[in-house]
């Protein structure tokens, strides 16, 4: 099981690194629409919970009295279903702002490999106490972390063709296919 969910954290932290490098530095701090975050926001938002996550992991910790992936179907169902809009906690709600794509794209990489890193050492059976979501095993914590950034992967997709349409609103279809396909969408 370690194996397979560090391959899952792997694949969906590479595909979250590679669609915010696809933005250009002007498209990373645009809000494409109203009352949207920037693709840079919402990297920052992981990046806030990753830390936020980071520290409890690293924190006290007990012996569980119930299955460690009890609760991962749940998460999963609550955070891949797109039709529902989650509201973040206060806490993790980037500001408003100009951010500098490499130095948050950085801090992301960084965070990501110790996170990673837990993945192996750490016993993931363990239960730890989040301030939102209460008890919550390792194995769990990982899984929301996954969910919760493949739920933020499918939003830059939707804001990178949202800029995909502003920048080519003048191109042809098939212009616009092609340049939505090189990046992956």
């Amino acid at each position: 099981m370690e194996k397979e969910l560090a391959s899952e954290f792997n694949d969906t932290t590479e595909e979250l690194l590679r669609l915010l490098l696809s933005f250009n530095n002007e498209e990373f701090n645009t809000s494409p629409f109203e009352g949207s975050w920037t693709a840079a926001q919402l990297a920052e938002h992981i990046l806030r919970s990753d830390i936020l996550f980071l520290n409890i992991l690293n924190g006290p910790s007990k012996t569980t009295e119930r299955q460690p992936d009890e609760n991962v179907k749940g998460f999963k169902e609550m955070m891949l279903n797109f039709n529902s809009k989650l509201n973040s906690p206060e806490k993790i709600v980037p500001p408003a702002g100009i951010y500098q794509k490499e130095n948050l794209l950085d801090n992301l990489s960084k965070t990501s490999q110790q996170l990673k890193d837990l993945i192996k050492t750490t016993d993931l059976s363990k239960t730890c106490n989040h301030p939102i979501l209460g008890e919550i095993t390792r194995l769990e914590i990982f899984y929301f972390i996954i969910y919760h950034t493949q739920r933020h992967i499918h939003q830059l997709k939707n804001i990178m063709e949202k800029m995909c349409d502003k920048v080519t609103k003048n191109s042809t279809t098939g212009q616009r296919v092609k340049h939505m396909n090189n990046l992956g969408i």
